[in-house]
């Protein structure tokens, strides 16, 4: 969720410029962002056990 709120800018550009080379970058940065989204969700459910 935090790198889609930072780089969809970047990505746009991305694909308007390299488009031969932002095909794997962005499944790369998707790839990233979908670990993130995990990794926060559960750092949330262990903010609330803590809670």
């Amino acid at each position: 969720m935090f790198l889609t709120l930072l780089f969809p800018t970047k990505i746009k550009t991305h694909l308007h410029f390299f488009p031969f080379l932002s095909f794997p970058r962005l499944a790369y940065l998707s790839f990233l962002n979908t670990k993130l989204h995990q990794n926060q969700q559960i750092t949330f459910q262990l903010k609330f056990l803590i809670l």
